[in-house]
Parts: structure tokens; C-alpha cells; sequence
């Protein structure tokens, strides 16, 4: 049961370590699209505050067949 536990958890470490690897792809790739004109701090917080959340929803739709 013990080893059951041990396993579990480190395929949640890589499942971690996954996401937060592509998540800074993304962010390599906006920056080597945008260079200085994007604010990767800034993005890194969460969306924009000035869209409404239909509009959100539509832009995961359009870049869900890229991702």
C-alpha cells in the first residue's frame, strides 16, 4: 500500500512538473513573438480584467485546436 501512495505521488510531481513546463513554453513563445512589448509579470497573474467571461470562453475555443 505504501509503495501504491509513493507511486502516486510522483506521477502527480510529473504532472505538475508537465504543466508548469508548458506553461513556460508559452510564456518563451509570447515572448519570442512579442519581445518587450508583452508584460510577462503581468500575464503570468491571469487574464486581461477587461474581458467579460463569453469572451474569454470564446477565445479558449479559437485556441483550443492550437493547443
Amino acid at each position: 500500500m505504501a509503495r501504491a501512495v509513493e507511486i502516486m505521488a510522483q506521477v502527480h510531481q510529473l504532472e505538475r512538473n508537465a504543466l508548469r513546463a508548458g506553461v513556460n513554453q508559452s510564456f518563451v513563445i509570447a515572448h519570442s513573438h512579442y519581445g518587450d512589448i508583452i508584460d510577462l509579470e503581468t500575464m503570468s497573474h491571469d487574464y486581461a480584467p477587461s474581458y467579460e467571461v463569453h469572451e474569454l470562453e470564446e477565445m479558449e475555443e479559437v485556441v483550443a485546436p492550437l493547443s
